[in-house]
C-alpha cells in the first residue's frame, strides 16, 4: 500500500511540474510540441582582426540596414542577457491577440517564468520538480502549432506593466507593428525550407558568437571583455539536440529566434567607446615601471612637482609681501591700553581713526613691497633658487617625459573614442531606439526610474565625445515634449506629468528678462520652481525608498544629472546669450534633486529681498587680534609673565621639538615613536631638575644638619637621580637615531648625484655621529653628578631598606658616590657636561645649516630621484608628503 501511494505522489509531483508548460495552450494527442531558443542581436566591439573572429551573418540576419553598418563595431547573435521576455501571439481559434508566456531572464540564461503582475517575484524554494524546470530550463515550449497564426518576441531590461502589455496586445499602428513578425507555418515545414529573417535552424547555430567561441579562445577572450558577459546555463550541445529533427525525419523540432534589443545595442556601443579611455588606465597607467611604482603613481607625481616648480616664485613672493606688510601693521599700530579699547568707545573711534589714516600709507608701502618683490621675481631670483635648490635632485626631464607619454596615450585614446561614437551616435539618436524606449511607462514612477536607468546607461560618458557633445547640447535646447528628446525624457523619469512642470518652468525662464546676478530669482520663477520641486519628490522619495531596500548603485540614474551639471556650468558663462536656457536649467537641477534645495533658496530671498552682498568685511575683528596681540608684546614687562618665563621658554621648545618631529615623520613610523619618547623623557627630566634646585634652595636655607636639611639632601638625591635616569634614556634614544642618520649620510656620500652634494653628505655624517657622542657623553656624565649628588639618599637606603638586596647595593652606589663627589671627580664631570653640551649645541647649529629641507628630502626619495638605490616612498605617502614639504618651505 505504502508502495502504491509512493507511486501515486511522484504521478501528481511530475503532473504539477509540467502543468506551467501546458496550461499556455490547448493540448491535444496530435499537438505538436516545438522547441524555440531565444537569442538576441549584439555589438561586439574589439579591434579588426578580433572581430573578424566573429561569425559571418547573411543577410536575412542583418535587420539594421535603417541604422546603418557598424564601422567600428560588429554586430553579432548571442544568448539574451538579464531581463523580460515576452511572447505575443495571434491564434487562428481566437479573435485577438494574447500573451502566450511572460518570462523573467536570469543573469545566466535561464528563463523564469512569471506573471505580470509580480514581475520580480522570487521563484519558489521547494526544491522540487516545478522549481528546477522553472529555474533551469532556457527554451520555450510551444504547442499546436497549426492553430498559431503570428508570433511576435518582446525583450526588455525592465518589466513592462500592464497597460503598457494591453498597448501592444491591443493597438496595432503605435505599438504591436513594431515588433518583429515570426511566421510560425514555416516553422512546421521541412529543414530545406527557405530562410526567414530572425529565425535560425538547428544546424546554423555556429552563427551564435559564444557557441562558436567554445572552440575558439581568441573569440571567447573578445567576448569576455563585452558588457553583459556572465557565465551561461544555455549549452549549445543540447540546444542542437532540442532542435533538431528525429531520426528518419525532416521536420525540425525547434528553431532558434533572434530579438532585437536596441538598448542592449546602444549601450554595448556606449560602452566600448568608453572603454577606448579606460585602456589607457589599464595598458598605460597600471603598467609597473619600477617595483612598486606604476605610471599613474609617476604621472601624478610629475604633474605635482611641476606645478609646484611653476607656482613657487609667485607663492614665495606673496609670502614676503605679506610678511612686509604685517611687519608694518604692527609698527604703525595705535598703541592703546587694552582695557581702554575694550571698554572706551572713544578709544575704539581713536582706533578705527587710526585705521582710515593708515590705509593709504599701507597701500603705497604694499604697492612698493609688491613692486620690488615682482622685480626679483622677473629676474629669476626665485625660479633660479628653486633650481639650484631642488632642481637638480631628482631627474626633471623624465617627469616632462612622463606627461609627453601620458598626452600621447591620451591623444590615441580620444582618437579612438571619437571614431568609435560615430557607431553610438547614429544608434542613440535612432527609430529604433525609441520604439524601444515606448515600452516604458510614462505614467509609472517605477517603471520611469527603471527609464532613467537605462537610458543613463546609453549616454554615461557621452559628452566626452564631440558628436556627443553635440547631441547632447541638442537634446537640451530642443523641444521638451520632443518624443527624441532623451535628455529631458531621462531627467524627468520619462513621466508625462512631469515633463508638463518642466516645460513650464523653462517656459517662465525664457520669458523673465536676464537679470544681473543669475542668482536672482523672480517670484513667479521662484513659484514656478516651487511647483516642479514638488512634482519631483514624490519620485525621489519612491527613488529613497527603493534604495533603503537595496544597496544597488543606480550609475544609469546618476549619468543625466552629471550630464544636467555639466550643461549648467557650459550655459554659466557671463557673457552667455544662452542666460535664459542657463537659468532654466540651474532651476531643474536644484528642483529634482530634492524639493528641500528650492524651499532654502527661497527663504533666502524671502528674508533679504535681493542678492547678498559678497563684499561684506571681517575687519574688525582683524582689528582686533591684531591690537590684542602687539599690546601683549609691547606690555610684557609691565606684567607677571617674567615669573614663568624661563618655564615657558622651556615647554615651548620642548612642545616645538615635538610638533616638529611629527610633522616631518610619516604616521607609523618607529622613528616618530621613539623621538617623541625621548622628547618626553628629556621634558620629564626638566621637570625633575627644577624640583630638584628648590629642594636645593630648601637644603640650603635650613643647613645641612637640620633635620628639614638632612631630609631635603635625601629628596634631592632622588630627585636627581630620576632625573638622570630619564635624561640618560632620553638622550641614548637620540643618540641612537644620531648614529642612525650617520649612517645613511654617510652612504649617501658615496653615490650623490654631484661632489657638492657628497661633501655635505660626508660632513652630515661626521657631523651627526659626533654629536651622538657628545650626547652620549653629556647623559652619563650627568648621570655621574646625578650619583654623586645622591650620596645621602644612598647612605639613608643603605640603613632603613628593608631588603639586604638593596642594602648591600645602596652600600656600594654610595661608596661610587663618595669616590665621585671628591673635588677632582666633580670638576671633570663639570667639564664634560659642559663641554658636551657646547659641543652638541655647535653641531647643531651645523645641522641645521646643512641639513636639508622637508622638499630637499622629498626629492632624494621621489619616484624621480636620481639615486635608485635610495628606497622610495611608499605609494600612499609621496603626494602627501610633498604637498605638507612645500607647505613647509615656503
Amino acid at each position: 500500500m505504502d508502495s502504491l501511494n509512493e507511486t501515486l505522489e511522484l504521478c501528481r509531483r511530475i503532473t504539477s511540474g509540467y502543468r506551467p508548460a501546458l496550461r499556455n495552450s490547448p493540448v491535444a494527442d496530435c499537438t505538436r510540441r516545438f522547441e524555440l531558443l531565444p537569442l538576441r542581436y549584439a555589438a561586439v566591439g574589439g579591434n579588426p582582426a578580433q572581430r573578424a573572429r566573429l561569425p559571418k551573418l547573411p543577410g536575412y540576419l542583418s535587420p539594421f540596414q535603417d541604422v546603418g553598418e557598424l564601422t567600428h563595431s560588429s554586430y553579432a547573435i548571442r544568448p539574451l542577457r538579464e531581463g523580460f521576455l515576452y511572447l505575443l501571439i495571434k491564434r487562428h481559434s481566437a479573435p485577438a491577440y494574447e500573451w502566450h508566456s511572460q518570462y523573467r531572464v536570469a543573469p545566466n540564461g535561464s528563463l523564469l517564468y512569471i506573471s505580470s503582475d509580480a514581475p520580480w517575484e522570487p521563484a519558489p524554494s521547494a526544491g522540487n520538480l516545478d522549481e528546477i524546470l522553472r529555474g533551469f530550463g532556457w527554451t520555450i515550449t510551444l504547442y499546436d502549432l497549426d492553430d498559431i497564426q503570428e508570433l511576435r518576441p518582446l525583450f526588455s531590461p525592465s518589466p513592462l506593466t500592464p497597460r503598457m502589455l494591453d498597448n501592444y496586445r491591443l493597438l496595432d499602428d503605435q505599438y504591436r507593428s513594431s515588433l518583429p513578425s515570426i511566421d510560425i507555418a514555416r516553422f512546421i515545414q521541412p529543414s530545406d525550407a527557405p530562410p526567414q529573417p530572425h529565425v535560425l535552424k538547428h544546424d546554423q547555430l555556429n552563427w551564435v558568437a559564444d557557441f562558436k567561441a567554445q572552440d575558439d579562445a581568441d573569440l571567447q577572450a573578445l567576448l569576455d571583455l563585452q558588457p553583459f558577459n556572465n557565465d551561461q546555463i544555455v549549452s549549445p550541445h543540447a540546444s542542437r539536440q532540442a532542435l533538431a529533427p528525429l531520426v528518419n525525419h525532416s521536420k525540425p523540432r525547434g528553431a532558434a529566434i533572434v530579438i532585437e534589443d536596441a538598448i542592449g545595442i546602444t549601450q554595448e556601443l556606449n560602452a566600448w567607446r568608453n572603454a577606448a579611455v579606460e585602456d589607457v588606465k589599464t595598458q598605460w597607467l597600471a603598467r609597473t615601471v619600477e617595483p612598486g611604482v606604476d605610471n599613474e603613481r609617476k604621472l601624478l607625481v610629475a604633474q605635482s612637482f611641476l606645478e609646484i616648480e611653476k607656482l613657487y616664485p609667485q607663492m614665495v613672493a606673496e609670502q614676503i609681501v605679506k610678511r612686509e606688510v604685517m611687519a608694518e601693521k604692527v609698527r604703525n599700530q595705535l598703541h592703546l591700553h587694552p582695557e581702554i579699547y575694550l571698554f572706551s568707545e572713544r578709544a575704539r573711534q581713536q582706533a578705527d581713526a587710526h585705521d582710515e589714516r593708515m590705509k593709504p600709507h599701507l597701500a603705497q608701502f604694499e604697492r612698493e613691497v609688491r613692486s620690488k618683490v615682482q622685480a626679483r621675481q622677473d629676474a629669476g631670483e626665485f625660479r633660479k633658487r628653486f633650481d639650484q635648490k631642488y632642481g637638480h635632485l631628482v631627474d626633471r626631464q623624465a617627469m616632462h617625459d612622463q606627461l609627453d607619454g601620458f598626452e600621447q596615450a591620451m591623444q590615441h585614446a580620444q582618437q579612438a573614442a571619437e571614431d568609435r561614437a560615430k557607431d553610438h551616435a547614429r544608434w542613440v539618436v535612432s527609430e529604433r531606439l525609441l520604439q524601444a524606449l515606448d515600452r516604458y511607462d510614462n505614467a509609472d514612477l517605477i517603471n520611469g526610474l527603471a527609464f532613467a536607468e537605462q537610458t543613463g546607461q546609453c549616454v554615461i560618458g557621452m559628452e566626452l565625445s564631440e558628436g556627443g557633445t553635440k547631441v547632447l547640447d541638442r537634446w537640451w535646447r530642443s523641444d521638451v515634449a520632443d518624443r527624441g528628446n532623451l535628455a529631458i525624457r531621462g531627467i524627468t523619469y520619462n513621466q508625462e506629468d512631469l515633463r508638463e512642470e518642466l516645460a513650464a518652468l523653462l517656459e517662465a525662464a525664457k520669458a523673465e528678462p536676464s537679470s544681473a546676478s543669475s542668482f536672482a530669482l523672480p517670484e513667479a520663477l521662484a513659484r514656478q520652481a516651487h511647483a516642479a520641486a514638488n512634482a519631483f519628490g514624490r519620485i525621489n522619495t519612491l527613488y529613497e525608498q527603493m534604495q533603503a531596500q537595496s544597496s544597488t548603485a543606480s550609475i544609469g540614474l546618476y549619468a543625466w544629472y552629471v550630464a544636467l551639471g555639466r550643461q549648467v556650468l557650459r550655459t554659466a558663462t557671463p557673457n552667455s546669450m544662452d542666460r535664459a536656457l542657463h537659468q532654466g536649467l540651474r532651476l531643474t537641477l536644484f528642483a529634482s534633486v530634492h524639493e528641500t534645495a528650492v524651499d532654502i533658496r527661497l527663504s533666502e530671498a524671502a528674508r533679504s529681498g535681493q542678492p547678498i552682498n559678497p563684499q561684506r568685511s571681517a575687519g574688525q575683528v582683524s582689528r582686533y587680534l591684531d591690537q590684542a596681540w602687539a599690546e601683549g608684546l609691547m606690555q610684557a614687562r609691565n606684567s607677571d609673565f617674567y615669573k614663568v618665563r624661563v618655564s615657558g621658554l622651556v615647554c615651548l621648545l620642548e612642545g616645538m621639538l615635538m610638533a616638529f618631529k611629527a610633522r616631518e615623520l610619516p604616521d607609523g613610523d618607529a622613528r616618530v615613536k621613539t623621538e617623541l619618547l625621548a622628547a618626553a623623557m628629556t621634558t620629564a627630566a626638566a621637570g625633575f631638575e627644577i624640583g630638584a634646585s628648590y629642594v636645593d634652595q630648601i637644603a640650603t636655607r635650613y643647613g645641612a644638619n637640620s633635620v628639614t636639611g638632612k631630609g631635603a639632601a635625601v629628596t634631592l638625591g632622588r630627585l636627581k637621580l630620576w632625573g638622570a635616569g630619564l635624561a640618560v634614556i632620553g638622550g641614548s634614544l637620540l643618540a641612537w637615531w644620531d648614529f642612525t642618520d650617520s649612517v645613511e649620510h654617510f652612504k649617501s656620500s658615496q653615490n650623490g648625484a654631484t661632489k657638492q652634494v657628497q661633501k655635505n653628505s660626508r660632513l652630515l655624517a661626521a657631523t651627526y655621529f659626533v654629536r651622538g657622542v657628545a650626547t652620549v657623553t653629556l647623559s652619563l656624565a650627568e648621570l655621574g653628578t646625578a650619583v654623586a649628588t645622591a650620596k645621602p639618599f644612598f647612605d639613608y637606603l643603605s640603613q632603613n631598606a628593608k631588603t639586604k638586596l638593596v642594602r648591600m647595593l645602596s652600600t656600594s652606589l654610595g661608596a661610587l658616590a663618595k669616590k665621585l663627589g671628591t673635588q677632582a671627580a666633580r670638576l671633570l664631570l663639570a667639564r664634560l657636561v659642559l663641554g658636551a653640551f657646547w659641543i652638541g649645541l655647535v653641531f647643531t647649529l651645523i645641522i641645521y645649516i646643512l641639513e636639508d629641507d622637508a622638499l630637499e628630502k622629498w626629492c632624494k626619495r621621489s619616484s624621480f630621484r636620481l639615486a635608485k638605490n635610495t628606497k622610495p616612498f611608499e605609494e600612499q605617502e609621496e603626494l602627501k608628503t610633498l604637498h605638507s614639504a612645500f607647505s613647509e618651505v615656503l
